[in-house]
């Protein structure tokens, strides 16, 4: 299909954000990590416009990454995209990860599931839209051990207990020279 028709079709892009369970089948869906959908034209990074308002429709796309859409993902781990053109390598960039999990600083790339268009495809008008997928694992951020256990909480009770009577004597040494 070529740049002469007006009617192209579109397609739709799915992004499955998930944690990186060893276990591909216990991986939990994570909600509210945000990112950028990117592509690269004529060696510059390009940042997508969407319609947030009408699907996700694609509308533009601009260099600015502060100015581009930022979508972000549902319940189930998931944005999807619309208007994209299925013959273009596209890039999910994370730009915030949900809470307890760490940004992941490799794109997600758009992988196409049928790219073979014909002409007469692009005429009709009900014609199925193209669907690419792709996917992100995120890792939980490192906890840091806790050290010291009990032993740190006995010393801090012994050592606040020590400053009190300190204090006592102190002001009660006082009111005896005042006396």
């Amino acid at each position: 299909y070529g740049s002469d028709h007006e009617d192209v079709i579109s397609g739709t892009v799915t992004l499955v954000k998930t944690d990186d369970n060893e276990n591909v089948e216990n991986r939990i869906p994570l909600a509210g990590a945000e990112f950028v959908v990117q592509k690269t034209e004529e060696g510059k990074v390009v940042y997508a416009i969407f319609d947030t308002v009408n699907d996700n429709t694609l509308t533009g796309w601009i260099e600015n990454i502060e100015e581009a859409t930022v979508l972000t993902t549902n319940n189930e781990g998931k944005i999807t995209v619309n208007g994209l053109a299925p013959d273009t390598e596209y890039e999910f960039k994370e730009t915030k990860a949900p809470e307890g999990y760490s940004i992941n600083e490799t794109n997600a790339t758009v992988t196409w599931s049928d790219t073979d268009i014909t002409e007469d495809d692009i005429s009709k008008p009900d014609a199925t839209p193209i669907e690419g997928d792709a996917s992100m694992l995120d890792t939980k951020l490192a906890s840091l051990p806790g050290t010291g256990a009990m032993g740190t909480t006995i010393f801090t009770i012994g050592g606040v207990v020590i400053m009190i009577s300190a204090a006592g004597l102190y002001f009660a040494t006082r009111k005896k020279e005042q006396n």
